[in-house]
């Protein structure tokens, strides 16, 4: 997935059928995914502070491939399930 990161499309106001299922693939492929399978449930035998870690890092590569015409509506979520 590394190789292919300039395929990945900004999302904007008329691409999110193609958009997510892309996102998801990426956050998949860099072990993101949990953030936003479950919530902000903490899965079992994570600690607090690598279970924080771990959904702003999937928060802050969402944000990465959000275009700013629609950057506000996403820009005060934390919850990476919500995004």
């Amino acid at each position: 997935m590394e190789g292919s990161r300039s395929t990945m499309i900004k999302l904007n106001n008329s691409n999110w059928i193609t958009w997510k299922p892309r996102m998801e693939d990426i956050l998949y492929c860099k072990y993101f995914h949990k953030p936003i399978e479950g919530g902000d449930a903490k899965p079992e035998g994570t600690t607090p502070a690598i279970w924080t870690k771990m959904k702003h890092k999937t928060i802050g590569h969402i944000h990465e491939w959000v275009d700013d015409s629609v950057f506000h509506h996403v820009v005060n979520k934390t919850s990476a399930h919500e995004l």
